[in-house]
């Protein structure tokens, strides 16, 4: 399965950084398990997908647990996090590991050459592994993101 997560640019770098080690969501992908491809459309100004990532594992709860039990991964600050969660019931939260770059990131262009209808979602898509896009990202070289600590790939 793959899915493709809406995101800021200054949480993908967060990601890629290593400060953020889970993605917290509103609405939980209801078809998301461990093992499953992450793929980041990096929102404006750039509107591409270069980045992705292996989905490590899924918890939705009330917005008090997941900031009191992760917050610390979440690459967020409290007061970020409670103006995004603002209270809602149910909060999801999606390990990553394994994170990687794709030397030349997909933009939009590139993407609608081979799917005319696609539109960037606005929190998560599906893509299905035998689509055009799903066959797209399946053929890109996947170069391990670099660690902050020790660097190189």
């Amino acid at each position: 399965m793959n899915l493709l997560l809406s995101i800021r640019d200054e949480y993908l770098q967060k990601i890629l950084n290593r400060q953020k080690t889970i993605e917290i969501r509103k609405t939980r992908p209801k078809q998301l398990s461990e093992g499953d491809t992450l793929w980041f459309w990096n929102t404006q100004p750039y509107r591409e997908i270069g980045v992705g990532a292996t989905c490590d594992g899924v918890l939705s709860h009330n917005w008090r647990t997941i900031w009191d039990l992760y917050g610390v991964y979440s690459g967020m600050s409290y007061k970020s996090y409670m103006a995004y969660a603002d209270f809602n019931e149910m909060i999801t939260a999606i390990w990553l590991k394994d994170v990687f770059v794709i030397p030349e990131p997909l933009h939009r262009w590139q993407i609608r050459s081979i799917n005319r209808s696609f539109r960037p979602p606005r929190t998560h898509s599906y893509i299905e592994s035998d689509s055009a896009l799903g066959n797209l990202l399946a053929q890109q070289k996947r170069i391990p993101a670099p660690h902050p600590l020790y660097g190189g790939f």
